[in-house]
């Protein structure tokens, strides 16, 4: 069955309206200074401003009813002249001097590269946890897979890039390589932006990214990692023994301090995008609300920005004016739903299905209600005993019923009881039957990233294959495209390819 370990991220994308929050008081610290203007003029941005009900910037001392003005006093903390020093600093402190342990990056030292190397294959403890992987001081894997949890914490504020020339999109990305300078150099180039934003404008990326869920999973990552410096691989000894060990590494070791290195920097312009984030939702309501949410985003390490993003207003959407008043436009759950709405309906199963001999798709169709009520021993029942099963997103196949078991139990473990599947296509030809499908919650709102398709061979009332093949977060079909076109060019350039 379709591993739904992806969706574990969306399950709570759909969320109950938030009501608006206040303003910012002016005794929170001016984040929202944090790029100056271009050129590195030293001019401060830190202008009271309103945002209008079409999201336009209003540089006046009267706020529209829709969302209050956030006044705040200058920060040359998080003026672009600071910025650019701050990453100039950096990247002379880390690579280049001597103020740090360990040889700098000039001298191209092989260990610190076969370093780098085995810590990124040790990416998000997924080896080290599968019992797989090269063997490093597991405090070592822990600041490693910190750090670029705590990078990826920055996808909730993606939405600040859709009013800035350069989207956030590609500098998050690039933050899970090198983490802080290029948060520092997204900071330095961006403009601010506190306009409101529609939600019915949203992606599915920038959805999921709205979504409570994604504070909440990081979140607990991130104490997962520490927990793995603390226990992970027993034979480094208790937790004063792995604490003196990682003390004496860290003494000898550039790549791990830049790693301490990355996390002040996020420590200290954590809250940069703060302020512009509350006023592009209209921040309203409860001032002093308001500025706890703020000054705890900004001051707490890690989890203050967790925190932040699991309880901040949702984005509201936009008023259109037609004929002198006002209407609101669909929430983003309605208008994910209308590409349902605007085709066939979709087959949903029934809460108990019985097979038909008659029916070559009857056995798939228990076996996807199975899923859904959770009765992974009927799920099972529909397969025959030599079953092959295969996920595309795991390596390998299950073969057999007790394999299939297995994977299925732990993928029902790791979800609510309130996700589904949805056939949304059935078709059968002798002994295969295709389905397309999509999963949702129980209230009927598709999560996003979530559709896919599934190929059967059935024989003799039961599955005997199966093949699922669900939707890629990641699109990668242009970037795929084009390095498949270098290649073939080199190959045929070389006489390797016809």
């Amino acid at each position: 069955m379709v591993s739904f370990v992806l969706l574990v991220a969306c399950a709570l994308a759909h969320r109950a309206p938030v009501a608006p929050r206040a303003p910012l008081a002016p005794r929170v610290r001016c984040v929202a200074s944090v790029v100056g203007v271009p050129r590195f003029a030293w001019r401060s941005r830190c202008a009271p401003r309103a945002v209008a009900d079409d999201g336009r910037d209003e540089r006046s001392s009267r706020a529209s009813p829709s969302a209050a003005p956030i006044a705040v006093p200058s920060q040359p903390l998080f003026s672009t002249p600071a910025l650019v020093a701050a990453l100039v600093a950096y990247v002379y402190f880390v690579f280049v001097s001597d103020a740090i342990p360990g040889p700098n990056a000039l001298t191209l030292d092989p260990a610190t590269w076969r370093e780098a190397f085995q810590l990124s294959t040790n990416f998000w403890l997924i080896l080290p946890l599968a019992g797989a992987g090269p063997t490093l001081h597991p405090g070592l894997e822990a600041i490693f897979n910190f750090d670029l949890i705590w990078a990826a914490l920055f996808a909730g504020l993606l939405v600040d890039g859709r009013s800035q020339p350069r989207p956030f999109g590609p500098f998050l990305l690039a933050m899970q390589f090198l983490t802080a300078p290029v948060y520092l150099s997204y900071l330095a180039l961006r403009e601010p932006a506190p306009q409101r934003v529609g939600a019915r404008a949203l992606s599915a990326v920038e959805r999921a990214a709205e979504s409570r869920a994604l504070p909440v999973v990081l979140g607990a990552l991130g104490v997962g990692a520490l927990a793995w410096g603390a226990l992970g691989r027993p034979e480094f000894g208790d937790l004063a023994r792995r604490t003196e060990s990682l003390r004496e590494l860290l003494s000898a070791d550039r790549l791990g301090s830049s790693f301490l290195v990355d996390m002040a920097v996020f420590a200290v312009y954590q809250g940069a995008l703060i302020p512009d984030d509350l006023a592009r939702r209209g921040a309203g309501a409860s001032t002093a609300e308001t500025r706890r949410l703020a000054a705890i985003g900004s001051t707490v390490p890690f989890f203050g920005l967790a925190w932040y993003l699991a309880s901040r207003p949702a984005l509201q959407p936009l008023a259109s004016r037609a004929g002198g008043g006002e209407q609101a436009r669909p929430n983003a759950a309605s208008v994910a739903r209308a590409p349902l709405r605007a085709r066939a309906a979709p087959v949903r199963l029934p809460w108990s299905a019985t097979r038909d001999a008659s029916d070559p798709a009857a056995p798939v169709r228990a076996y996807f209600d199975a899923w859904n009520r959770r009765a992974m021993v009927e799920a099972v029942d529909c397969a025959s005993a030599d079953v092959v099963y295969e996920d595309t997103l795991f390596a390998g196949k299950f073969v057999g019923r007790d394999a299939l078991a297995r994977h299925l139990d732990k993928c029902a473990a790791a979800l609510p009881g309130s996700v589904r599947f949805v056939l949304d296509d059935v078709a059968a030809s002798g002994e295969l039957v295709g389905t397309r499908w999509h999963v949702e919650l129980a209230d009927g709102t598709p999560l996003p990233f979530a559709r896919g398709a599934s190929m059967y061979r059935v024989r003799d009332g039961l599955i005997v294959e199966g093949f699922d093949v669900p939707e890629p977060t990641l699109k990668t079909g242009a970037l795929s495209l084009a390095v498949l076109s270098v290649a073939s060019r080199v190959g045929t350039a070389l006489g390797l390819l016809k």
